[in-house]
């Protein structure tokens, strides 16, 4: 049988795939200047997507990848008569038809967006494009590895790995964000990649390793991206994207304002909330930080003026927090914008004075007792709030709504940063649940109520304290995660964009507003947590 035999690289190619990225990305960068793109901006997502295509053929070039497709047949003599790889190719063709065209698009909303000729054309651009880097990425391997004793598995191991991470970690950072349109139920993700990504990666590259045949492995996945950007309705490059007929009214994009605004911070001093409190300032809003670090806090004020105030206090103290709730009131005769901002992750199980597990107290109930306080205040201002959530919130189960202190699996003694996160994520579920309710309880006052996640992997100091693999694995993605000054952009929006002006009850991810879980939807969750929180921080019912 003939063997497949890899190209030389081809390095003028190379170059001038190369030569065309910077091109595309110098178009992009004279596009944006001057420009805030708070809104999805279909002509810089395709002006991002070409300069990703042409890296990709780059690339293909320098590792010989695209003329090994060129030189070697599709399929080798004598596989048309191998009954065994007959049986593994109708598998995999299968497996991406199934993933990509029937059970993808179960999980995939086109928000009003239609088929065009411009999606046709990504889609061929998309699925060619990554394709060429998939084969890339295994004839890199196959050079460097395939003379070790168990080549072949070494390949690909190194394959399946690199791939798997890359487009997990570029999807998550950049391309979800930038590039493709809102699209995703939430709920679906795990299930994508359980029954379309995961097996497509390692099936295909178990395929090619063993056979060869690079040109199929390619098109394998050509047939999935085609199918995602079908159903996905990837937009028109040249016109704006169509009103989404599920999500807000959103008004016309102005420009971004704070002056003779008075914006409060929780969890100001650190992390996000200090990027988010100089971001209030730059536009001019007198700044109030309600945070437990004083010191930070002082430092942080006199960097931005005397317009910068400081309240301290710990918000898992709800004596703490109704002291703060009054010097608000002393201080604040408006409050335009709330940020609800402070929180902690920690794999000690600890309990607050008075016995609420601290996760919850300081995520959830020190903010729900505070926001119930300044409540009038908050109406009376028109305020916007913004009750900050995360992604996080999706992991935590109906299971566990009966046990939200968490008084059961959870051993004070020993760490246990498992047991931390699912404290994490019910404390998440339940601040998420709290905020929609107060938006249908407070709707038509003027003031209005927004859910946010800072989105993935940004840089704070809330897992310093992790241990073992995870916080091995945090330290080590540090590097390629976001700024807190890049999370904050989406605080900034809310707060300040006159687009949002009276749009409440949403959840809002990179500056786009999509939907909560749908357990933090549900009714009657919403109404029983709200009642739990009342209890817990001894309000009335």
């Amino acid at each position: 049988m003939v063997t497949l035999q890899i190209s030389a690289p081809w390095w003028w190619g190379a170059l001038g795939f190369a030569a065309l990225a910077i091109a595309l990305a110098a178009v992009l960068r004279i596009y944006l200047r001057g420009r805030d793109v708070w809104r999805y901006d279909p002509k810089a997502a395709w002006l991002r997507a070409l300069t990703y295509f042409a890296c990709c053929w780059a690339i293909a070039c320098a590792t010989g990848a695209l003329g090994t497709i060129l030189t070697n047949p599709v399929v080798f003599p004598g596989q048309s008569s191998d009954r065994g790889w007959w049986v593994f190719t109708i598998v995999v063709v299968v497996i991406i038809f199934v993933g990509y065209w029937v059970l993808w698009p179960m999980g995939t909303l086109a928000h009003g967006r239609r088929v065009t000729v411009d999606t046709v054309v990504f889609a061929v651009l998309w699925g060619a494009s990554e394709g060429l880097l998939f084969a890339s990425v295994w004839a890199f391997f196959e050079r460097l590895l395939r003379d070790l004793p168990l080549g072949g598995l070494w390949v690909a191991l190194a394959t399946i790995v690199v791939l798997s991470a890359f487009i997990g970690l570029w999807h998550a950072l950049y391309w979800d964000i930038n590039v493709a349109p809102e699209h995703n139920i939430a709920e679906w993700n795990i299930r994508k990649v359980a029954f379309a990504h995961n097996p497509n990666v390692l099936l295909t590259t178990t395929y090619v390793t063993l056979y060869g045949n690079l040109a199929i492995y390619a098109g394998l996945q050509f047939l999935a991206l085609f199918g995602s950007t079908m159903f996905m309705r990837f937009p028109q490059a040249l016109k704006p994207l169509p009103p989404d007929p599920l999500g807000p009214s959103l008004g016309a994009p102005a420009e971004l304002d704070l002056r003779e605004k008075t914006a409060v911070i929780t969890g100001g001093a650190n992390g996000i909330g200090r990027a988010v409190a100089r971001e209030y300032a730059g536009l001019g809003a007198h700044v109030v930080i309600i945070d437990i670090d004083e010191s930070g806090a002082r430092t942080l004020a006199d960097e931005l003026g005397d317009d910068t105030r400081v309240i301290t206090g710990d918000l898992a103290d709800f004596d703490d927090v109704r002291r703060i709730a009054s010097q608000v009131l002393v201080d604040c005769p408006r409050v335009d914008v709330m940020v609800v901002n402070a929180g902690i992750f920690t794999g000690h199980r600890t309990l607050t004075p008075t016995g609420q597990e601290r996760t919850m107290a300081v995520n959830h109930l020190g903010h729900y007792l505070l926001l119930q306080l300044l409540n009038e205040r908050l109406q009376d201002s028109d305020s916007r709030v913004l009750v900050v959530s995360s992604d996080a919130h999706r992991q935590a189960k109906a299971s566990q709504l009966d046990d939200l202190s968490y008084d059961k699996g959870w051993d004070a003694s020993t760490d246990n940063p498992t047991a931390g996160f699912a404290a994490y994520n019910r404390s998440k579920l339940v601040a998420t649940a709290c905020a929609m309710e107060l938006a249908q309880r407070t709707r038509d006052t003027g003031m209005t109520v927004n859910v946010l996640t800072p989105g993935a992997m940004v840089v704070t100091g809330i897992y310093r304290d992790l241990t073992g693999p995870m916080g091995a694995a945090f330290r080590l993605l540090r590097p390629i995660g976001r700024s807190p000054e890049e999370a904050a952009q989406t605080y900034v929006y809310l707060a300040a964009s006159p687009e949002v002006a009276g749009v409440t009850g949403w959840y809002w991810k990179d500056r786009r507003p999509t939907k909560e879980s749908q357990l933090a939807q549900d009714p009657a969750v919403r109404s029983e947590t709200w009642q739990w929180s009342r209890e817990q921080v001894g309000l009335e019912p």
